[in-house]
This record gives C-alpha cells, structure tokens and sequence, in this order.
C-alpha cells in the first residue's frame, strides 16, 4: 500500500469498502464484520476526532507528534484540539503510538487507513490535505538537508528515515501537479541517503515529464531538495 499514491489509493479502497458493506454470498463474513466495527468506531467518534482521523489518512507511514499537528489542525480545528483528539484516538486504539525513543511515532493499521482515507475523500478535503502534507514534507527536507552535515549518520535516519514513504507521496503528488516554473531537484537529497537513490532519479525524470507537458498555471508546489 505504502507504493500507491492517497489518490491511487482512495479509488482503489473505495471500491474495496463498497464490496466489504454488500451483502453478497461471495463476501466473506469476516471483512463484513471488519468494515461494520469500523463503521461502528467511527460513529461514535465526536466530530473532531473523526476529522483528525481522516485527515491522519494522508500518512504513509509513521509521523511525529509534530508532523500530525502540522497536516491535521487548521481548517476549524485549533492544535491543541487536533493534539487532544490524537491522544484520545490512541486512547481508543484507532491510531497506534510507539513511545520506545526519545519522540513518540504514531501510525494507523492499513485498515484503519484505508476506511479513514476512504472518508476523507467523501469528505472533500482529499485535495486540500494532500497538499498539506506535501507542504509540511518539503519543509522536513529542508530541514533534513540543513542538519545532514552536522549530526552523526544514524542520528540523522533515526528521525528522518522513517518518513521515507511519505516523501515519495509528496514528490509523486507534486509532479503530478502542471507546473509552469522548474520543480528544483538537485542530488544529493535526503531521499538518496535514505538508500533510494534509484527512486530519487526516477522521480527527476517524472519532474521533467511533468515540466514538458505542463500547459497552464498551477497550485503545485515546488519540492528543493539540494
């Protein structure tokens, strides 16, 4: 899953969440079961909870206190409240929380994504958040590539590694977007000290294909990666 873009991957689960709700003999009892507890925890959720789990859908991968604030809140929903609703959907065990390191790292089992994700596109603000999350991941490179020369290597892919995924989310929603300016993508990036380097070049050339079939202005934003 973690290889699909959230729009590839909203299409592709929407259908696979209409099938688990039909009634049909070929539908095993066990996913109808699965997609009717989901159901179940959702609805009771109050509002905001149920905003800041839809929105967490946008995750890939692993994220930060941090980072989660960053993408969720906004939009009517103050931090604090998205923070609140965070510890609460932990709580509740509808996001998953490893407290082992020095920062805690949430997460949302497939399923859980998948239906929250699902949700955030019936909502309507699957567009508006994928560009917040690729915001906010532009702002971690910048920040990773200022702080690549001066910490210890493991230090360094400790707290950057994991969110390896959800850069090539960003990078993948970006060029997707028509530019009418050059997306500046220079080697070496954080993604090629990840162990992508082959991912990194593929993602120069998907840039370049983008820049020379882009027509018109665009809301895309550009992803520095030097």
């Amino acid at each position: 899953m973690d290889s699909l873009g959230v729009r590839e991957l909203s299409a592709l689960l929407g259908d696979r969440f209409r099938l688990l709700r039909q009634g049909r003999r070929t539908a095993l009892s066990r996913h109808r079961t699965l997609a009717a507890a989901l159901d179940w925890s959702y609805e009771f959720l109050p509002e905001t909870e149920r905003t800041i789990l839809r929105r967490l859908s946008v995750f890939a991968g692993a994220f930060t206190l941090d980072s989660a604030t960053a993408v969720t809140a906004g939009s009517g929903i103050l931090g604090p409240e998205a923070v609140e609703s965070l510890a609460n959907l932990v709580a509740k065990s509808l996001v998953l929380a490893d407290v082992s390191g020095a920062v805690a790292h949430y997460r949302l089992l497939d399923t859980t994504r998948a239906y929250a994700l699902q949700k955030l596109a019936e909502s309507g603000e699957l567009e508006a958040l994928e560009r917040r999350h690729a915001e906010h991941h532009r702002n971690l490179l910048e920040h990773a590539e200022a702080e690549w020369e001066g910490r210890p290597t493991a230090e360094w892919l400790a707290d950057y590694g994991c969110k390896i995924d959800d850069v090539r989310n960003a990078l993948n929603w970006a060029f997707q977007q028509p530019a009418t300016s050059p997306l500046p993508l220079c080697s070496p990036s954080p993604q090629s000290r990840c162990g992508s380097a082959s991912r990194c070049s593929t993602n120069v050339a998907d840039a370049l294909s983008a820049r020379s079939q882009a027509t018109r202005p665009s809301g895309g934003i550009a992803i520095a990666t030097r």
